[in-house]
């Protein structure tokens, strides 16, 4: 998902049992953009999310998953054990801009975590989606508001232009810096 303004604008919070697949990926301990938790070892994102991996030491990166609040106590957590990022990404072209993290501990499900169910067929443009983030909640001229808690906005599937690239709005909310990485979950939770 691509957007000109900064993370989740006007959203609202997500409820305690939504998005139970979203992770948080970190790197030096803060929040970086996120993920998508798809295997107990394995984490779906974007790839200019971890174009900085290959420069710095591997564990300077981590994830959470469980969380809804970042100031909750960590659930489950582990180091990075190592990145692929697809092959064909041009970071000109946001093509192909998709990268797997794989982790050096194993996520458990539980009432707080599931793996996400993929999507394997193409959104039709006008397709809703929902989008989750912990990134802003309101970008104003004199005001950015950051939240610990995570939050959602539905978007409209638009056409892009771009194959390998999905374009996501709807008017007065967005998501893009701190949310990268996350779900665009269907209508039909996947």
């Amino acid at each position: 998902v691509h957007s000109k303004v900064p993370a989740i604008i006007n959203g609202e919070t997500a409820g305690p049992n939504e998005a139970k697949f979203q992770v948080l990926v970190q790197f030096l301990g803060h929040k970086f953009c996120c993920g998508i938790l798809i295997a107990g070892d394995k984490v779906l994102t974007t790839a200019h999310c971890l174009e900085l991996y290959e420069k710095v030491p591997f564990f300077l990166w981590g994830v959470q998953v469980g969380l809804k609040n970042i100031s909750d106590p960590i659930r489950q957590a582990s180091l990075v054990a190592s990145v692929s990022i697809h092959p064909e990404y041009d970071p000109k072209t946001s093509s192909n801009n998709i990268a797997v993290i794989t982790l050096e501990e194993y996520m458990e499900t539980d009432s707080h975590i599931a793996y996400a169910e993929l999507q394997t067929e193409e959104l039709p443009i006008g397709s809703n989606v929902t989008e989750y983030g912990w990134s802003l909640i309101e970008l104003n001229r004199t005001d950015i508001i950051d939240t610990e808690l995570l939050q959602k906005t539905r978007l409209t599937v638009k056409k892009s232009g771009n194959p390998n690239f999905i374009a996501a709005s709807y008017e007065n909310t967005n998501i893009c810096l701190g949310d990268d990485g996350g779900a665009l979950v269907s209508s039909d939770g996947k």
